[in-house]
């Protein structure tokens, strides 16, 4: 893909519209390790209920996190049976490598890891649940329906090592750029940090870097652009997920 592709690509991501979005809440960040190594992190996180509110204990993580990027329609057992279905689909489809773009194998590829990535822990889970009673908080959220970068970034992928990066990372520098630059846009610095941690933390490959300058980007727009400015999910979602898979590539 050309850079004047990729150009264009990021100055439409950069637009997009989250329909569930809140400019004053914090930006968790990416996650630890790249597309191809994420998957297989051993994090275990044990889900829990929200804790209530009250006036001197407020948990901003929850408060500001829509309940649609944790909660589907769906459940969970009919939407693990059809990522079964589509990953038969996808290995079936393999027969016809020969006559595919390599973009679209690309693209299966990416969906075969994560199928299986989703189901393994799914599967695996149903034990723990069934002996001692507790549900793992999912690794996952349905990143394909991700609206935008900052979207898939903070609510949609390995969402564990995304909590683990909030605190040790996001928060410190948050709170120190505060005093410089404003509570406005102290989420800026400390969002292209967590990338770049991410980032020195593997084959520093600029992916993360690259990832960071565009959700840097994309949250100064929609903290200056109104919401009649900016893409409608229906097409920023598509665009959000081509970038994140042929930027992985």
């Amino acid at each position: 893909m050309d850079h004047g592709h990729h150009i264009s690509l990021l100055l439409l991501l950069n637009s997009c519209k989250d329909p569930k979005r809140n400019d004053k809440a914090p930006l968790p960040p990416p996650h630890l390790l790249p597309l191809h190594h994420a998957p297989f992190l051993p994090s275990i996180k044990l889900k829990q209920d929200p804790p209530l509110y009250t006036k001197n204990n407020k948990n901003p993580s929850h408060k500001n996190t829509p309940k649609s990027h944790y909660h589907t329609k769906v459940p969970r057992s009919i939407l693990l049976v059809i990522k079964a279905l589509f990953l038969a689909m996808i290995i079936r489809g393999y027969d016809n490598r020969p006559n595919l773009h390599p973009y679209v194998i690309l693209t299966l590829y990416c969906c075969h890891i994560y199928l299986v990535v989703k189901i393994v822990l799914a599967l695996a889970a149903t034990p723990v649940q069934a002996i001692f009673g507790f549900e793992i908080e999912p690794q996952f959220n349905e990143p394909y329906l991700a609206t935008s970068l900052q979207d898939f970034w903070s609510h949609r992928w390995n969402l564990i090592v995304t909590n683990i990066l909030q605190l040790t990372i996001y928060i410190l520098v948050c709170h120190f750029f505060a005093h410089l630059i404003g509570p406005h846009w102290d989420a800026l610095p400390a969002i292209f940090s967590a990338f770049l941690m991410s980032d020195l933390s593997n084959e520093v490959t600029w992916f993360f870097v690259l990832h960071g300058m565009c959700t840097v980007i994309e949250v100064v727009v929609k903290k200056t652009v109104t919401d009649k400015c900016l893409l409608h999910g229906a097409i920023s979602g598509p665009l959000t997920v081509r970038f994140v898979i042929f930027q992985g590539h």
